[in-house]
């Protein structure tokens, strides 16, 4: 009778209230539509097209991946200097697994190139002010392992404020993949165990706050040629880093190469609305997977030309 009573008064109860609630469609269109979390532009036009139009959505995790020098770092470099020169009082929170991933160096001459398109009528001084005002809202957190990531994301869920009435806020994680290979050879199953868990914090990150968030990815050589590369390039060998457990752990997957092949080679015919200086800086960026846009999208970009800035008035 005692355990019948402590069944029907509180192991029940407990169980329901972890059942999903049901909800209307109407209901949650109209949630969407309400309040739309605004997205992060990737810094070029074109890029910014095949991801569906605005850039890195808010809610989601989006990933890039690439091989070394592809231009990973250097596209969520750039989508934080548009953020932050854009929008005042918006935020980046920058997470570095590896000691040295960030440079405020780096960061700093990107804004300055953006401001200098556009800053014939303004002075230096206008210049430094808004350059300063950039590097003051990036927050940098070095994670060197796995459960420090863990508790910078939980932290950042805690701290960060909700989305009504809040300015942008872009998170990056550069490079995910540096903490998470060695897990995929852990024992007893837990390596990818704990991806898994990391890949669902990071959800839920993005959802619960309405961030966009972005990670970045090391590319890998194929296993042997049987197994297909998701790039288009017939020349290209490679495939996103982490294995079968990572592949639907985000979003949406964006495919970085560096297109050091002549065209007869690409595999596809390409076409391009910019202007590339040389065919040593292209880089081709394709959506290899995507619950939302359209899988095999692509673009050939160059990594000299930007999007221009719409700049606010300068702060005070």
């Amino acid at each position: 009778m005692v355990i019948d009573g402590l069944l029907h008064r509180v192991i029940m109860p407990s169980i329901m209230e972890t059942v999903p609630k049901p909800i209307l469609a109407s209901e949650m269109l109209s949630s969407t539509t309400d309040q739309v979390p605004p997205s992060v532009s990737s810094g070029w036009a074109s890029i910014d097209r095949i991801l569906g139009g605005h850039g890195w959505q808010a809610g989601q995790v989006s990933e890039i991946s690439g091989a070394s020098g592809s231009g990973k770092t250097q596209i969520c470099l750039v989508s934080a200097v548009k953020l932050l020169l854009e929008h005042d009082n918006s935020r980046v929170i920058w997470i570095e697994t590896n000691n040295g991933s960030f440079s405020a160096e780096r960061a700093n001459n990107t804004a300055k190139a953006q401001l200098k398109k556009i800053a014939s009528k303004q002075d230096s001084r206008d210049i430094e002010t808004r350059l300063r005002h950039v590097l003051d809202r990036i927050t940098i957190y070095t994670c060197p392992d796995i459960n420090s990531l863990l508790d910078t994301i939980q932290q950042l869920h805690a701290e960060l404020p909700p989305l009504a009435n809040r300015p942008p806020i872009f998170v990056v994680i550069d490079p995910l993949s540096a903490i998470l290979t060695n897990l995929l050879w852990a024992p007893d199953g837990a390596g990818p165990a704990t991806i898994m868990h990391t890949s669902r914090q990071l959800r839920v990150l993005a959802h619960d706050l309405s961030v966009a968030v972005v990670i970045t990815n090391v590319a890998v050589q194929l296993n042997g040629p049987e197994e297909q590369s998701p790039s288009i390039l017939q020349s290209s060998v490679a495939k996103p880093g982490l294995g079968i457990s990572w592949r639907f752990a985000t979003d949406l997957q964006l495919f970085v190469s560096r297109l050091e092949t002549p065209p007869s080679q690409w595999g596809h015919p390409m076409q391009s609305s910019e202007v590339l200086p040389s065919q040593q800086v292209a880089r081709l960026a394709e959506i290899v997977r995507s619950k939302r846009q359209v899988s095999g999208e692509f673009h050939k970009y160059s990594p000299l030309f930007c999007t221009l800035l719409i700049i606010p008035t300068a702060p005070a």
